[in-house]
């Protein structure tokens, strides 16, 4: 599984970056969303109660050209 791999490699990379507040390997929201602050596609949603927020976030360094905003 791909995503699997990714989280994988992330954790084999991430402790060059923060050596104080590491997940545990079990904790696979914690890693998730670490992952998507440092920008790595996930399948974890954003929220955001602006529109252009919304918008922003979604279109800044974005990889791809497929992408949506949902209203609620």
């Amino acid at each position: 599984m791909y995503e699997s791999e990714m989280i994988k490699e992330f954790k084999w990379k991430f402790p060059s970056y923060e050596k104080n507040l590491i997940p545990k390997n079990g904790e696979l929201i914690e890693w998730l969303s670490i992952m998507q602050h440092f920008g790595a596609p996930t399948r974890l949603l954003d929220f955001s109660q602006s529109m252009y927020v919304a918008l922003f976030m979604t279109m800044d360094n974005s990889f791809y050209d497929n992408f949506s905003i949902w209203c609620i």
